[in-house]
């Protein structure tokens, strides 16, 4: 593929016309196609015991919100103990991404930073 690619690259720079380019780059979208087959048949995207987020309970989820809201402003380092116990349901309800902020916040006793990404991320729910 990095060949064919090259050769594209090549023929725009030299000014090649568009005739030429379009053949240049048919193979190149074959080699493409192939290669996003073999990654799909390599990582499927149905893998069992891939990481999805679980269906979350508002009310459950409000609560645990408001404990953890609660332990952070209070710089208790039970928050990370809690965090453990809630993690299925903070990742359901925050998201993967501001999960994955809050959890290193966390981790690095960074509370405030914790807080302000939990309190971010809630207020889009």
């Amino acid at each position: 593929m990095q060949e064919l690619t090259a050769a594209v690259e090549k023929a725009i720079r030299d000014g090649a016309d568009r005739e030429r380019i379009e053949a240049l780059i048919e193979p190149l979208e074959a080699a493409h196609g192939r290669l996003v087959q073999q990654l799909g048949a390599a990582f499927p995207a149905d893998t069992p015991g891939a990481e999805t987020e679980p269906a979350v309970d508002p009310a459950k989820a409000s609560e645990v919100i408001g404990q953890m809201t609660k332990l952070l402003a209070a710089d208790d380092s039970e928050a990370e103990r809690y965090l453990e116990e809630e993690r299925a349901l903070l990742r359901g309800a925050l998201g993967t991404g501001p999960f994955a902020a809050f959890e290193k916040a966390l981790r690095q006793y960074d509370f405030q930073l914790a807080l302000a990404v939990l309190r971010d991320s809630a207020r889009l729910m």
